[in-house]
């Protein structure tokens, strides 16, 4: 059923546009909104998302030092993680020098289970640990307004 979903959402918006609201770009700093991407995440279209991310740190590496990545949980669920798992992982480990470069690393909202997801991902994010930062859940939204205006 999610499957389907996601496919009636692109089909009705457009992929590029959808993953142009998931990404938003502030000079050195990409600010990411899982919950756009949940609407239209599939096999097909994680791909074109996930090269769009690189292009963009490509990009500002071009430009800047460093960059931040500030990543919007909100409405995150175990299922998810376990659906994008393997991407996530892939992000990771194919780019080690996007770690040297990352200057922050950026979470808002919080799940509940973040502890968990920490853990689950810990062998993947040596040399991030030190870059991690959490907004608290009631701060996240005025956060995330501030950092786009």
């Amino acid at each position: 059923q999610k499957l389907q979903c996601a496919e009636f959402v692109t089909s009705q918006i457009g992929l590029q546009e959808l993953i142009d609201n998931t990404f938003k770009v502030k000079k050195n700093t990409i600010y990411f909104d899982y919950m756009i991407l949940k609407t239209y995440a599939s096999e097909s279209t994680l791909g074109a998302a996930y090269q769009y991310l690189i292009d963009i740190i490509i990009r500002i590496r071009q430009q800047y030092e460093t960059f931040q990545i500030h990543i919007n949980l909100k409405s995150l669920t175990i299922s998810a993680i376990q659906r994008y798992y393997a991407i996530i992982v892939a992000t990771i480990e194919s780019n080690p020098d996007f770690t040297e470069s990352m200057e922050k690393f950026v979470f808002y909202n919080i799940p509940s289970f973040f502890d968990t997801l920490i853990k689950m991902f810990k062998k993947h994010l040596v040399g991030l640990h030190s870059k991690i930062e959490y907004v608290d859940r009631d701060l996240s939204e005025k956060a995330i307004e501030l950092l786009l205006a």
